[in-house]
């Protein structure tokens, strides 16, 4: 991550201070645990490393050729349906959140999230095209698929403002983000005297970690023995370079091929999110 030692030191000297505060407080107050589900609003695929667009940005260009390849393979006949690609603008997540109330007005909050769905895949299936080289019908199957996901850890107090029979509940902490990454890429080319010509299966997995920010507000509805929480909030990671290695494997005209190679990129899971939650004080 850019400027990674200077961020992850003030995320730990911010954790630091949130204990020092919070450990005195811990011999009163109750624990409360929950459960929650969010969309975040964000465009994990940014310029870094190999990567020299942003995905969203590439989205339409893909597009395009692969409709230009369509054209082209129904100009000769043949058929083809295509997988267009789709921009990535939104996640999912899922929280789970241990809170230590101190007193009436305080707490600390620690929550492990899964963010997932940041998925995009494209490509098309072709058949019947003549092919003047190989002198024979050929079917064509092309499968792409762009995924990323994060794990995240997170401190922070919290300002509990009771509202009547509703509480408002505030909190702002560090957070840190391990960040994954793959691109997966499946093509075969089969002719219907050569049969199988050409095959190849690329994948490349990338990984990284770095320190990040974020900041909520929820209001709590009592219900009995339990809670719901309406949240909203922005979670910061900044941009995290991650690395990998890259797999190519296959077989042209029968002759198997391989190759290995190292890969970079770089992610960022920013943005604002929208949650709701179901909590159980204990």
């Amino acid at each position: 991550m850019r400027g990674y030692g200077v961020k992850g030191f003030v995320a730990i000297l911010a954790i630091a201070l949130v204990l020092g505060l919070a450990t005195s407080g811990f011999s009163q107050g109750k624990w409360v645990f929950g459960i929650k589900g969010d969309l975040t609003l964000v465009e994990p695929f940014v310029v870094g490393g190999d990567w020299t667009e942003k995905w969203n940005d590439e989205v339409d260009l893909i597009n395009d050729d692969l409709q230009d390849f369509a054209d082209a393979v129904e100009a000769w006949g043949g058929d083809v349906t295509l997988n267009t690609a789709e921009k990535i603008t939104r996640g999912y997540s899922v929280h789970a959140y241990l809170e230590r109330r101190i007193g009436e007005k305080l707490g600390l909050r620690g929550s492990l999230e899964y963010l997932f769905g940041m998925t995009s895949d494209y490509g098309y299936d072709a058949t019947d095209i003549w092919d003047d080289w190989y002198w024979d019908w050929l079917s064509e199957v092309d499968e792409n698929e762009m995924s990323a996901s994060a794990l995240k850890i997170a401190l922070a107090p919290r300002l509990i403002l009771p509202m009547g029979n509703w509480v408002l509940n505030v909190g702002a902490g560090p957070l840190y983000c391990r960040a994954s990454a793959s691109f997966t890429d499946s093509y075969e080319i089969v002719g219907d005297w050569w049969g199988e010509i050409f095959w190849a299966t690329y994948e490349a997995t990338y990984t990284g970690s770095g320190f990040g920010f974020y900041g909520d507000v929820e209001l709590k509805i009592p219900l009995g023995g339990v809670a719901i929480d309406v949240e909203v909030g922005y979670e910061s990671t900044g941009t995290i370079d991650v690395e990998g290695t890259a797999t190519v494997e296959g077989e042209d005209l029968g002759f198997p091929f391989e190759d290995e190679w190292d890969v970079e990129g770089a992610l960022d899971f920013t943005g604002p999110y929208v949650a709701v939650s179901l909590e159980f004080p204990f």
